[in-house]
């Protein structure tokens, strides 16, 4: 099943919310502090549903993204001549497995299930970097990896809001911080390598 993405999960509240007030004014419910029986454990049931929605959307394309930027960066170590890029390569394949057991760790607690293969998507980008060489796999390398982890950062901004749990909030916060230090690394190692990124 195709989680929704948080925009659309917001819509969906909001729409709700709306079609729920409609309801109640013509049917006449009072509406200024009048107790209505049901509808407090139905709202707080919608806001369970989307909370857990957004968590597990986020789990699942944190994890997703950390894989293929894993896979890619391991290609690079066999493929690329840039001993910087080299380096920066070998940093995200370590930072992967302390970042994937945590990942794991928190889907656990929430009984999120994570994804265990790539998604198409994913895979034709990885694809497409298999298909190039030299400079010019370089360059896709840190523009996909910049991509990802640009992604990782504005999701996870985005859910950090949008989610009542602690754990999962300060979980958000690592990965925007994690995202912020790694996109620094690859400016600067794209400035150093002469490459322009998409």
């Amino acid at each position: 099943m195709k989680l929704p993405t948080i925009s659309e999960a917001l819509r969906y509240l909001m729409g709700a919310a709306c079609a729920t007030a409609l309801l109640a004014s013509a049917q006449g419910m009072p509406s200024q502090g009048a107790p209505m029986s049901g509808t407090t454990s139905a709202n707080k049931a919608g806001i369970m549903d989307m909370d857990s929605m957004v968590r597990d959307g986020f789990l699942r394309d944190v994890s997703s993204r950390a894989q293929m930027e894993m896979e890619t960066s391991q290609l690079a170590l066999t493929k690329s001549s840039n001993d910087g890029i080299k380096q920066l390569a070998q940093q995200v394949v370590q930072d992967y497995h302390q970042f994937g057991a945590d990942l794991v760790a928190v889907a656990k607690v929430h009984n999120t299930a994570l994804p265990t293969s790539l998604p198409g998507r994913f895979k034709k980008s990885e694809k497409k970097l298999q298909a190039l060489g030299g400079s010019a796999f370089d360059q896709e390398y840190l523009s996909q990896l910049k991509r990802d982890v640009n992604s990782d950062q504005k999701q996870a901004k985005q859910s950090e809001h949008a989610m009542d749990d602690a754990a999962l909030q300060k979980f958000a916060v690592g990965v925007q911080t994690s995202a912020e230090n790694r996109l620094h690394q690859i400016e600067d190692v794209a400035k150093s390598a002469n490459l322009n990124l998409k």
